[in-house]
């Protein structure tokens, strides 16, 4: 459900390989792609050629964003995602030098010495040499990463851009196939590349695949009422039905099918639904959803209660992870719906509490939770935002949420990730009166639920409710690593509203990391020949 950025990985390599040694980056870059461009052409060889138009619907935190106002050295240039304007430049160079001559505390300098900017003084105290300098250089990082979240943290409404602060998404397939284009990094922030490199190959060009990037930070009406984005889709869809005479195939990642359900509710509700089924039936051939949370998924209220780095691990820490994630307004449509639909009778709640001087656990609404962080503004914003909006909670008591009816489409390909280990519940404990940590609490695996470091995880022995009611038996599964299984296959509730619905599981495919599998292109490929 985020970015694509794998810090670890990032870590080690410039450790390892300064960002001149181009061959090394450009050797892993091809290695990447090699894949996919041995399968196009192969599949070229059978004959299957570019049929459907295709657009592209990223998920959260997969759209660069740039500024357009604010810190005069940053206008018109890449802020999502920018390792550089995280102030990583200087320190990278220096601690790979650092790590040559010094190769005591290697640990303290990149791990838990950082992560607290109270100790950079006194680390700078203790070290000698050029590993000084690192300690310089982290105060240095420090400051630039503190102006980088002050352009990146929208104000406490979720909505607006802070004084003096203009941040928006890029246009067109660039601002979705990789978030920091560099050459280190590029390989490490793809989002749809690899898909775009294949699709490319296979002989798509701009003329029938475009991409739909937004900003992923504001909540979904708001996209139309701040940039037009919705008005924008329905040209962007209407254009590519007009160039290719036939109706348009959209492909979502993750958050990006929160967003293409989204707009065929403000289509219903600003055209009525007669105009809008007609429209979408002419310009929309299929919606293919690729890892969709179509009930949310209960790490997002981690996210909010302790923070999301949004892949970005080893760059923000604490009260940084949580000021980001608590201003994303968007966030509140990735919450957890329909508990029954994910859990049997094992587990009674997301979110657990042992309050101050309590001894036992208990069950609590992650709105209580949010209050008990000091985090009212949070629940005030889902609330107007999603919860009393029609397009996407309930019209009236007796009616169900909006977004969790059919979307209007003639065809439905659904395709995620299964099999592995996903965060389903949370035990927090209350430290005092606006502060709940989670606790350290490990047990083992019972009727396929673990729990470790106070997360409970569903594993693929976990009972299904949801393929107990489509089977008649409780068949064990386990999601993708980010979305439980029920989430992610609540879509097959829709047999008899959809008349074409597919649904194609990947046995051990992770949910960031289905965009970069051959197995998505593929299933794509073999999909569009039908159509030819």
């Amino acid at each position: 459900m985020t970015t694509q950025l794998m810090s670890e990985v990032y870590k080690e390599e410039i450790m390892k390989h300064p960002e001149e040694d181009f061959d090394y980056y450009e050797q892993r870059e091809n290695e990447h792609y090699t894949n996919h461009h041995r399968l196009a052409k192969e599949l070229k060889e059978e004959g299957i050629v570019p049929t459907l138009p295709i657009l592209l619907v990223p998920g959260f935190a997969s759209s660069s964003l740039k500024v357009e106002q604010g810190y005069k050295r940053w206008e018109n240039k890449r802020i999502w995602i920018s390792l550089h304007k995280l102030g990583l430049r200087k320190f990278k160079h220096t601690v790979g030098k650092a790590l040559h001559r010094q190769s005591s505390q290697p640990q303290d300098i990149l791990g838990s010495e950082i992560r607290d900017e109270a100790h950079h003084e006194s680390l700078a105290t203790k070290l000698d040499g050029s590993v000084r300098q690192v300690a310089a250089d982290v105060t240095g990082t420090s400051k630039m990463k503190r102006k980088w979240i002050e352009h990146m943290c929208l104000q406490e409404d979720g909505i607006s851009d802070p004084p003096g602060v203009k941040v928006r998404p890029y246009t067109g397939l660039e601002a979705i196939s990789y978030l920091d284009p560099k050459r280190i990094t590029k390989r490490l922030s793809h989002v749809f590349a690899p898909l775009i490199t294949f699709l490319t190959e296979l002989g798509y060009d701009e003329q029938n695949l475009q991409a739909a990037p937004y900003d992923w930070r504001i909540p979904l009406h708001h996209l139309e009422t701040r940039d037009g984005y919705f008005t924008q889709l329905v040209k962007m869809i209407e254009t590519l039905h007009h160039y290719n005479g036939r109706p348009v195939l959209i492909i979502a990642h993750s958050m990006g099918n929160r967003v293409v359900q989204y707009f065929f509710n403000w289509l219903k509700w600003t055209r009525g639904e007669t105009d809008a089924t007609a429209w979408i039936k002419c310009y929309v051939h299929t919606f293919f959803a690729v890892g969709p949370p179509w009930l949310g998924a209960p790490k997002i209220g981690r996210a909010l209660i302790s923070g999301e780095a949004m892949g970005l691990d080893h760059f923000l820490f604490g009260k940084e992870r949580l000021r980001l994630a608590r201003s994303c307004g968007s966030i509140g449509c990735l919450l957890p719906i329909e508990r029954s639909k994910f859990v049997m009778n094992e587990i009674e709640s997301f979110y657990y509490l042992k309050k101050k001087g309590e001894d036992q656990f208990q069950p609590c609404p992650l709105k209580d939770l949010l209050q008990s962080c000091d985090a009212q503004r949070t629940v005030e914003c889902v609330d107007k935002n999603f919860m009393n909006n029609p397009l996407y909670g309930s019209r009236s008591e007796d009616q169900p949420m909006s977004i969790l009816e059919a979307p209007p489409v003639e065809r439905l390909f659904a395709l995620y990730g299964v099999g592995l280990d996903t965060e389903l519940s949370y035990y927090y404990e209350q430290k005092n009166e606006h502060k709940i940590v989670l606790v350290d609490r490990d047990s083992p695996e019972k009727d396929g639920y673990r729990t470790s470091k106070g997360i409970t995880y569903e594993t693929n022995r976990a009972k299904q409710p949801l393929l107990k009611i489509l089977t008649g038996n409780p068949m064990a599964q386990s999601g993708d690593g980010s979305v439980p299984y029920a989430s992610l296959a609540f879509c097959r509730l829709w047999e008899k509203e959809i008349p074409d619905l597919r649904v194609k599981e990947l046995e051990g495919v992770e949910h960031k990391n289905i965009l970069s599998q051959p197995v998505l292109a593929l299933t794509l490929a073999r999909y569009l020949k039908e159509f030819q």
